[in-house]
């Protein structure tokens, strides 16, 4: 019963509470994320690598939307037949100042990355930890607002490549 009252009192006091008002205020930075809020036709192609032996060409339909009260964009992703095959969260920590990407996916796939922003290019750089000695290098690029480019790398210390994507992704036009 006392594991129970302490795992309960954990989860009440999130860090938000515990820094009061300074960390309940939105920070501006999550105001460039609404790029991605819509529903996106994508295209991508994974060359052979360690991971991906043969060459994988997919396509999907994304739709990202803001949740958590407009502290994330929330994405889902649904492949061939409609059935979802990934879930992404996208954010902005003001205390480390970076942005955060998650991507689940189906298999139990877990990849991570954080990164900066770059106005006068319109792209995310990010990296992230893949594996053990394995680390993940990527950029989104909007090239306008209803167009954007990815390219992820995964590399270890010796430059062996386990995973390179790249693709587009088009913002469906709501034809209303």
């Amino acid at each position: 019963m006392r594991l129970i009252a302490v795992i309960s009192l954990f989860a009440a006091v999130s860090p938000a509470a515990a820094l009061g008002d300074e960390a309940t205020t939105r920070s501006p930075e999550l105001k460039v994320l609404s790029r991605f809020v819509g529903t996106w036709d994508a295209e991508s192609v994974s060359k052979p690598a360690a991971w991906t032996p043969q060459e994988l060409r997919e396509t999907s339909i994304e739709v990202d939307e803001w949740v958590l009260d407009g502290w994330f964009v929330q994405g889902t992703t649904k492949g061939r037949g409609g059935k979802a095959n990934a879930i992404s969260m996208i954010t902005y920590d003001p205390m480390r100042k970076e942005y955060h990407f998650s991507h689940f996916s189906t298999g139990g796939f877990v990849s991570q990355w954080s990164g900066q922003w770059d106005e006068a290019n319109q792209t995310f750089s990010l990296r992230g930890d893949a594996a053990k000695g394995i680390t993940s290098t990527g950029t989104v690029h909007f090239i306008d607002r209803d167009r954007r480019e990815f390219h992820l790398i995964a590399k270890d210390r010796d430059g062996k490549v386990y995973y390179d994507v790249q693709g587009t992704s088009t913002r469906r036009v709501d034809k209303r």
